[in-house]
């Protein structure tokens, strides 16, 4: 029996489909929150044989694109000066360009080096107000472990991260299910998303189909308005790229390497 990794009900098979090319591997679906997982994934250790797939060529494009969310949506809400700590933050690259613009980032990663931001690694650092973990949670077997160890250890009061949600049943062939790698193990609804939030007394909020927000606090409706509007975004991001020059801490980061 499969057990839902949210809230604990059964879970009901949907399909099976070869995984890496030679497991075949059982899908589930959960009735209550609507989350699709695989059975146990002991195909792991392949598939992560490199942390990073390298058939993932769209990697830095990802990054820079993310990078530009976080600092909008910062900045909608105030919160371009906080601490941020990018968990699973993989070779640091979203540290080194959030960094770049002027956000006082740090990155951690148990299984992956940090080739871009090793002199700043989130492991110790204190007075974390934001956490990110972009391309994370479609890899975790228990997204409530993850979560649990980082509110533990953090204590954010905001958490942005990314993952391609569905509505209903995904088609069989939806390419996030990223058979060929195997990496790609739980997946998502919207309401998946709000019962994992309220299990930490969390409110949540869906910016797009791929990126969401966990939140202590309300965040209010104008400026959930700005994150959520493509436009708004784009208009808004004109403005902090330019602002975000002058607080940039590339040069002052680069001062504190060569001290050392």
């Amino acid at each position: 029996m499969c057990k839902c990794p949210i809230d604990s009900d059964k879970m009901s098979f949907i399909f099976q489909e070869k995984v890496l090319e030679k497991y075949d591997v059982n899908y589930y679906k959960c009735s209550h929150c609507g989350i699709i997982k695989t059975e146990t994934p002991y195909w792991l250790d392949e598939a992560y044989s490199d942390a990073i797939a390298n058939s993932d060529i769209g990697l830095l494009d990802r990054n820079n694109y993310n990078s530009k969310m976080v600092l909008t949506i910062l900045s909608i809400l105030n919160r371009v000066h906080d601490r941020v700590v990018d968990s699973a933050g993989g070779y640091g690259i979203l540290t080194r360009l959030l960094r770049d613009r002027g956000i006082h980032c740090y990155s951690s990663d148990k299984y992956c080096e940090n080739l871009f931001s090793s002199e700043f690694c989130g492991d110790n650092v204190k007075n974390i107000k934001v956490l990110l973990a972009f391309e994370v949670m479609e890899h975790l077997s228990n997204p409530i472990e993850f979560l649990s160890e980082n509110i533990d250890k953090y204590n954010p009061d905001l958490l942005i991260f990314s993952t391609q949600t569905f509505i209903d049943n995904p088609p069989l062939n939806w390419w996030y299910y990223s058979f060929h790698t195997g990496q790609h193990i739980t997946f998502y609804q919207q309401k998946s998303l709000a019962i994992l939030a309220n299990k930490f007394n969390l409110k949540y909020y869906m910016i797009n189909d791929s990126y969401h927000i966990f939140s202590r606090n309300k965040i209010n409706s104008v400026k959930l308005f700005f994150m959520k509007n493509k436009i708004s975004r784009k208009i808004i991001h004109v403005f902090c790229e330019r602002i975000s020059k002058s607080r940039s801490l590339l040069q002052s980061d680069y001062n504190k390497i060569i001290s050392k």
